[in-house]
């Protein structure tokens, strides 16, 4: 009684720090406390836990996970059994999506904790490998001390499913990762945990290796309740092999310190099977007497069906020896029923294993048909995002080729222009010398009236061929100015993506795609643009569609009306523009040279 008060009292102070927290230093504090007193008294921790979460209010989610995943930590290691995963798995999947690494470390292992006590091996052990997975072993700071508890559960999984190959890494794992973390005993434990491992793979010689060297390694730093209980293995390795000294000397360890609680303390942490050892060492050595004292105390005691047919053969062979046959068959009977009920036990544990091994089976083939529908739909996402880079880089191909093409023609326009111009030079001076003409012309009018008849008449032949290679230029120069700006319009993005619309036929312009063309012939062409008041809707688009050069197909498409109908509205337009009649090409040639 006088133990427990202790920690009964740090469990009031720590309810009432943490209230105290809560509230004047923030949820921090809270965590901190429940979590040191999860290391001393778990049980304690959790009633804080359950306390915090019931009482405090305006706890954020945050919170509310920390606290979940500290009071599973508690119920862990108070040892008391998970019966559900649902409280975890909110838990878990909230840490993968917040948190640190540390924090998706520990969830994944107590995730793997509830798995294990659900007895579902397969599920567990994919936890505990996703928990080591999370810690970083090159950090200075690496959680070794998890990590090793990581691993070491893993490897009692494995030892249980009776795959020692994989139970045997685990263990080295455990025990490398518990001594890095300064935790001598229980990397002690792991190196102890690997006799087991070798006894499935029946390396009896590793076996007792392991056991002598861990027994003077427990002693060596004062472990003696550890070392009793790997002495004890040895004892009934000696006696199996005959080696009666051998036995007496680690039975002699075992006496000292596994007796030093008492032989109730014995039974009640399953040791009694001790008794059936000692028993066997004294039937080895005649002492008969002693032998059966033993076996007798074994049956009372027994804890398991194995632990009393351990008795039972040893009291069948003791009376064997005594020839006592009616004892012979009696304890022969009890050790086959027990044996019976033994086996039936372990069966129905193989079941279970066997049906998790099963479970787990149809999780993964459900998982990994997940995965295929996951990965035909990116698949499938992938060519549609393929297909449509194709498509772009085709139209910007397509656009480029056609910008080439355009540029190309703009600049063969340009160097006419160039050209032009020198040639307006050449006939400015032309027309300068024929002003020049004039004025000689009438001074010698003044001068030589009665003579120079005839030297006008030259004179004025030679004005009028000028003249009219004046005429001949400059109508050129229109023309060639008309060009350059039918290219330019050509070249304006609106109308390029007219063209396009018109080479696409699933494809017609907006309402603001007319918008646009419509203001961008008011800026260009102010002349045409007069005629939108004038003219009808449809009339009005024809006009401007054909002065911008689109073909008569072209422009069926882009409005949506017959071929033939394109045709009548054009001769209608020539009557209405030109007041005369003609046929629709006629009408192109008018709105093309004219405006």
């Amino acid at each position: 009684m006088n133990k427990s008060v202790p920690i009964w009292m740090l469990s009031i102070l720590a309810m009432v720090f943490g209230f105290a927290s809560c509230d004047r230093y923030g949820n921090s504090k809270t965590f901190f406390v429940a979590d040191s007193l999860s290391q001393s008294n778990p049980t304690a921790a959790m009633a804080f836990i359950d306390s915090v979460t019931g009482k405090v209010s305006g706890l954020s989610d945050g919170d509310r996970m920390r606290l979940s995943l500290l009071r599973a930590k508690a119920q862990n290691l108070a040892g008391i059994v998970f019966t559900s995963d649902t409280a975890m798995r909110e838990v878990v999947k909230y840490y993968e999506q917040h948190g640190t690494g540390d924090d998706r470390m520990l969830a994944y292992y107590i995730m793997g904790s509830v798995y294990r006590d659900l007895d579902d091996s397969p599920m567990a052990l994919q936890y505990f490998q996703k928990a080591s997975e999370q810690a970083d072993t090159a950090s200075s700071d690496c959680n070794y001390h998890l990590l090793s508890r990581i691993h070491g559960q893993a490897a009692c999984l494995f030892l249980a499913q009776e795959t020692p190959y994989y139970a045997l890494k685990e263990f080295v794992k455990a025990e490398r990762y518990s001594l890095m973390s300064g935790d001598t005993l229980s990397a002690l434990i792991f190196y102890e945990q690997r006799a087991n491992a070798y006894y499935l793979l029946n390396q009896m010689d590793s076996v007792i290796a392991v056991r002598k060297r861990v027994c003077d390694e427990y002693l060596k730093h004062g472990f003696f309740e550890q070392a009793s209980l790997a002495v004890g293995a040895l004892v009934h390795q000696m006696l199996r092999t005959g080696n009666y000294v051998e036995a007496r000397k680690y039975m002699n360890i075992y006496d000292r310190y596994a007796f030093s609680k008492g032989e109730q303390f014995m039974v009640k942490s399953g040791r009694d099977v001790y008794f059936s050892y000692k028993g066997i060492y004294y039937i080895g050595v005649g002492k008969t007497d002693s032998a059966e004292y033993f076996f007798r105390k074994a049956l009372k005691f027994s804890s398991s069906f194995s632990n009393t047919e351990s008795a039972c053969r040893g009291l069948a062979e003791l009376y064997k020896k005594k020839n006592v046959v009616d004892s012979v068959v009696k304890y022969t009977e009890m050790a086959r029923m027990a044996n019976d009920s033994a086996y039936a036990e372990k069966s129905t544990g193989k079941l279970l294993q066997m049906k998790s091994l099963y479970d787990y089976g149809q999780q993964q083939r459900i998982a990994a048909e997940a995965r295929d529908r996951a990965d035909h739909a990116r698949l499938v996402t992938l060519f549609i995002i393929f297909s449509f880079v194709i498509v772009l880089m085709a139209f910007f191909i397509f656009y480029y080729r056609k910008l080439l093409i355009k540029e190309k023609e703009n600049e063969r326009i340009t160097r006419e222009w160039h050209e032009m111009e020198m040639e307006n030079r050449k006939y400015r001076d032309n027309i300068k010398l024929l002003k020049q003409t004039k004025e000689e012309l009438n001074v010698l009018l003044k001068k030589y009236e009665g003579e120079i008849e005839k030297l006008i008449r030259d004179k004025s032949e030679t004005v009028e061929v000028l003249q009219g290679k004046i005429d001949e230029y400059a109508k050129k120069q229109k023309d060639i100015y008309t060009k350059k700006k039918n290219v330019e319009i050509s070249n304006s993005l609106i109308v390029m993506k007219f063209h396009y619309f018109a080479e696409k036929v699933m494809t017609t312009p907006s309402f603001e795609d007319w918008k646009e063309l419509y203001l961008f012939v008011s800026n260009e062409l102010p002349e045409l643009a007069e005629f939108k008041d004038v003219l009808k809707h449809g009339e009005y688009e024809v006009c401007v569609l054909v002065k911008l050069g689109f073909a008569p197909s072209e422009i069926s498409t882009l409005t949506g009306r017959k071929f033939s109908d394109i045709a009548n509205v054009r001769k209608r337009l020539l009557v209405k523009l030109a007041n005369r009649e003609g046929s629709a090409k006629d009408f192109d040639n008018y709105i093309k040279t004219e405006f």
